[in-house]
């Protein structure tokens, strides 16, 4: 494991199984993959409770991270078949193999080759090229996954009704009319609930021109 203070040469891969709680904790893993102008691949595993959190990375750090989709049973087993392959291929390569010969044609004594070969694959591999063995794992919308409340600082005293504020925010943060939900309108203030991701698109676009004044919409606190 990679821990502060040590250095590891060529680290191709850092994998964050658990999202790091702080950002400078996740810029220094991954950072790791890029020491002396070199690249390298972060993946980061996370649950939907998570993806708020991994929105705020995102945005301290001001780089789109990818989210990709996780490979399916048959996917995996395909690929663990290319690393046999590729092993074997290496084997034959280095021509490391000399210790078994007698017994390679022992066996060839008794079988057909093709037969053989599937034999010993059988024997080394069962477990791990069985679809059974593996659980698929179902796609999440991360979206959909979890709602945020934002605290409006207008009302029917501006003009605002509910149809009113979602068009107002539509038009100024450009994100989709269908996300916003639950509109409550006072007489001095307002509330509605979007996807966390669309909930910080909504709060930055709002903060832009407003150095020193307080924002005008922000993510709702539970005394408001």
């Amino acid at each position: 494991m990679a821990a502060r203070g040590i250095d590891i040469n060529d680290l191709s891969h850092v994998i964050n199984y658990a999202i790091p709680q702080e950002v400078e904790s996740y810029v220094h893993r991954i950072g790791r993959t890029g020491r002396a102008g070199k690249e390298g691949t972060a993946i980061t595993f996370i649950t939907p409770q998570e993806y708020r959190r991994l929105l705020q990375i995102q945005k301290a750090v001001k780089k789109e991270i990818k989210k990709e989709k996780l490979p399916d049973v048959k996917d995996v087993i395909q690929a663990k078949k290319f690393r046999i392959i590729d092993d074997i291929g290496q084997i034959l390569i280095d021509n490391d193999y000399d210790k078994f010969k007698k017994l390679a044609k022992d066996l060839l004594k008794m079988e057909d080759a093709e037969n053989i070969v599937a034999s010993l694959l059988k024997l080394s591999y069962s477990d791990v090229l069985d679809e059974n063995n593996y659980n698929e794992i179902s796609p999440v919308k991360m979206e959909d996954t979890g709602k945020a409340r934002l605290f409006i600082a207008m009302g029917r005293k501006d003009g605002m009704t509910p149809k009113k504020l979602v068009e107002f925010i539509v038009k100024k943060a450009k994100v989709k009319q269908s996300y916003i939900k639950n509109a409550e309108v006072y007489e001095g203030f307002s509330f509605v609930s979007v996807p966390f991701k669309e909930a910080e698109i909504i709060v930055e676009a709002f903060a832009e021109n407003r150095k020193g004044k307080k924002p005008l919409i922000e993510k709702a606190k539970s005394k408001k």
